[in-house]
């Protein structure tokens, strides 16, 4: 089951986003304006519920949390979502802003990784991802440059459909997988070692 979740950073162009009625969509606090803007109701509202400024429907299932706690609104909302049965994450309202909210988001990608699921990061010109070793492919949906950054102190992987295509090692403390872009209408990258992060930037 896929889940759509909806977090509190801005989201200054709604177009683009496109949620089936059937998924499972999860509200991360101030996530919410961003559900009532786009004319869904989610199936919960988690975390501290200090953001939301507007009256909540009754059938909407709502997750306190404290203030002060380990897990952010969306690990929170990543957890509901496992309990759930999801297994396929797509973030909205997860970039921008505080930068140490993006950077943490990131590490939630990790952290959905390392359960054996997958996530994506939607931001207004961009989408990021995680990949562990793996072979996936990624179509061209009008991305300008692919950008591959090594999260593992040294990550192997094999490249086709890109400009700069082949087998590398990328490494942590160096960002050589920049600005990397599309030759076809799909690239493949098979990671065989380490755990890249993978941003397709519009």
């Amino acid at each position: 089951m896929t889940c759509y979740i909806f977090g509190g950073a801005e989201i200054f162009d709604y177009s683009g986003i496109h949620v089936p009625d059937d998924a499972f969509v999860i509200a991360a606090d101030r996530g919410y304006m961003h559900c009532e803007r786009l004319g869904i109701i989610p199936r919960l509202i988690v975390g501290d519920l200090d953001s939301i400024e507007t009256d909540v429907p009754e059938k909407v299932r709502l997750i306190k949390a404290p203030r002060e706690k380990d897990d952010t609104d969306l690990i929170m909302a990543v957890r509901s979502g496992i309990d759930a049965g999801c297994s396929d994450f797509h973030i909205y309202g997860g970039d921008g802003g505080r930068m140490g909210h993006t950077f943490a988001n990131i590490q939630t990608l990790s952290l959905i990784s390392s359960m054996g699921y997958t996530g994506t990061i939607h931001g207004g010109c961009f989408d990021m991802t995680l990949q562990p070793p793996s072979e996936r492919e990624y179509l061209n949906k009008g991305y300008s440059y692919v950008s591959l950054f090594s999260l593992s102190e040294y990550s192997e992987l094999a490249v086709r459909g890109l400009k700069y295509s082949g087998r590398f090692m990328l490494r942590r403390n160096y960002p050589m997988g920049v600005s990397n872009e599309f030759s076809e209408e799909r690239c493949s990258i098979s990671v065989i070692d380490g755990e890249i992060l993978v941003i397709l930037e519009k």
